[in-house]
């Protein structure tokens, strides 16, 4: 198995008490691995009575309990009590390894940390020029399409690189597209309504902001959805992998040119989309079933059916 990862990979730490959207309060379900359960089972002392206090659950479906979307050992001051208290150690593997991910595709494994942090957004966008990787195993760095290449799945470089497309018919698609998704929030549903209720506008806001995107971070956005969507390739092809990348970004690109703040809106789709294992899943069917026909230009994508 030959271990892949972002040249930024390395870089990431967690911002703790500094993080704006903290993943301890996004009222996502908290698993706690059976090793970890154990632990904090027999552990003695205030801090064992108070962890086991806050579980919930039986053996191997065990689970923190939320308490108003706010994991309930997230103290006051932003810090988890279980690492005040007791040491980092103790986390449960969720905790510990978030917002990392791990997948595989053929003889690879694909490593990176996800874009609902606001800390990965970030190394993402300070490392865009070009998106470099690594393997375990070797100190080179090497670009996106060379990764793809030694996978088998090479694609003209032009298609690669990210430059986006913006017509009434194709974004149409994109934000019907997103609005089959399970919703993150009532929020999310609303900028998709306030998107199309504004259709007009937001088509003349995108071309305006045609000259001054910043299309090297757009194309290394680009590439990493692309690159932790390659789990999916095996299933629906790099042609769909490929539109489903691009249709993403373009969204983003969207959103950018109506409402500012790139690195928010990439963290909020990711938050909505790659954090929800069924959304990319949607999304990729309709690209594959629904939307378009099953002949591809290695550029643009497959071709357009609007239904």
């Amino acid at each position: 198995m030959i271990s892949v990862y972002p040249a930024f990979y390395k870089d990431f730490r967690c911002k703790a008490d500094r993080c704006v959207h903290s993943c301890c309060m996004q009222n996502w379900d908290i698993d706690i691995d059976e090793d970890t359960a154990m632990k904090y089972l027999v552990m003695t002392g205030e801090p064992g009575e108070t962890i086991r206090a806050s579980m919930t659950g039986t053996k191997g479906n065990r689970r923190f309990i939320m308490k108003d979307g706010r994991c309930p050992l997230l103290q006051e001051d932003g810090l988890c009590r279980i690492i005040a208290e007791t040491g980092e150690e103790n986390l449960c593997d969720i905790c510990a390894m978030h917002p990392r991910f791990f997948m595989e595709n053929g003889n690879f494994e694909l490593a990176g940390v996800g874009l609902a942090c606001e800390e990965s957004v970030k190394l993402l966008l300070s490392n865009s020029t070009p998106l470099l990787f690594m393997e375990d195993s070797a100190l080179s760095l090497f670009d996106f399409p060379t990764l793809l290449s030694a996978m088998g799945c090479s694609l003209p470089e032009e298609a690669l690189s990210y430059t986006p497309t913006i017509n009434e018919t194709y974004c149409r698609t994109i934000l019907h597209a997103l609005s089959q998704t399970e919703p993150v929030d009532e929020a999310w549903t609303k900028r998709l309504s306030s998107l199309s209720g504004s259709f007009t506008s937001m088509l003349k806001k995108a071309h305006a902001y045609l000259s001054e995107a910043p299309l090297p971070e757009l194309t290394a956005v680009y590439q990493y959805i692309f690159y932790r969507a390659l789990e999916k390739e095996p299933f629906c092809g790099i042609d769909a992998v490929m539109t489903y990348a691009r249709q993403s970004t373009d969204f983003i690109f969207m959103e950018t040119a109506v409402f500012g703040n790139l690195p928010e809106n990439i963290r909020r789709w990711s938050e909505q989309i790659e954090y929800d294992t069924d959304n990319p899943d949607i999304l990729l069917s309709l690209i594959t079933k629904k939307y378009f026909s099953k002949k591809a230009d290695p550029v643009k994508g497959p071709a357009f059916v609007f239904p």
